[in-house]
C-alpha cells in the first residue's frame, strides 16, 4: 500500500529561496495572512519549528519570552524586507535585529570545498537558533541575494518569496495565484462601475 495522497495548496508548493535564505523565507511564512494561520502559537510550537530545521537541539527548553522574541524578530525581518533596498529601514526593525545579532554567538562552518562557508548560531539556545536566521539574512545581503527577497504585494497574502524574474520586477509570490486574483478583482471593479 502506497503513501496516501496529500494535496498541497498553492502556497505550500512555492519554490523556496536559494541557500540559507530559504530558512528566512520559511521563518517569515510561519505567519500566513491568506490562511490566517500562525505556526508560532506557543513555546512548544516554536521549539518544534526550530528543531525541525536543525537549528536548535531537541533537549533545549523554550520559554514564553523566547516565543515573544521570535515573533519580534519575525516582524522586524518582515519590515526589513518590505523596506527593500531603496527605502530607509525604521529603527523599530533594526533594534531587534541588531540586539539579537549582538547577543548571539555566531561561528563559521566550512564545507569540504574551502570556498563554501556559512555562519550559524549555537544550537544550544533559542538565541543561537534565532541567530542562525539573522546570519542567513547577513549572508544573503553580502552575496546580493537579499535584493530578490520580497513580500507579496497582494493585500490578502504577505508571503515572503524569492523574485526570480530577470529584471527583479516581480511583485507577487505567484503570478498564477496572487497576481491573477488581484487582476481579476481589479477587472471586476472596472466593469462594475
Amino acid at each position: 500500500m502506497g503513501r496516501p495522497h496529500v494535496r498541497k495548496t498553492w502556497y505550500q508548493v512555492l519554490e523556496p529561496a536559494p541557500g540559507e535564505l530559504a530558512l528566512v523565507q520559511a521563518f517569515l511564512n510561519t505567519e500566513d495572512a491568506l490562511c490566517k494561520v500562525d505556526e508560532l502559537t506557543s513555546p512548544k510550537a516554536l521549539r518544534e519549528w526550530l528543531v525541525h530545521r536543525q537549528i536548535l537541539s531537541p533537549e533545549v527548553t523554550v520559554e514564553r519570552a523566547d516565543l515573544e522574541r521570535a515573533r519580534e524578530l519575525r516582524e522586524a525581518l518582515r519590515t526589513l524586507v518590505l523596506a527593500g533596498t531603496d527605502h530607509k529601514v525604521p529603527d523599530s526593525a533594526l533594534g531587534p535585529l541588531n540586539q539579537l545579532a549582538a547577543e548571539t554567538p555566531l561561528h563559521a562552518v566550512f564545507a569540504p570545498r574551502g570556498a563554501d562557508v556559512r555562519l550559524t548560531g549555537a544550537r544550544d539556545s533559542v538565541a543561537g537558533a534565532l541567530g542562525s536566521i539573522v546570519a542567513a539574512v547577513a549572508l544573503s545581503q553580502i552575496n546580493e541575494e537579499w535584493t530578490r527577497f520580497k513580500i507579496c504585494r497582494s493585500p490578502d497574502c504577505s508571503r515572503a518569496y524569492y523574485d526570480r524574474s530577470r529584471n527583479r520586477s516581480g511583485i507577487w509570490c505567484s503570478t498564477q495565484y496572487c497576481g491573477n486574483r488581484f487582476n481579476a478583482k481589479r477587472t471586476r471593479r472596472r466593469y462594475s462601475r
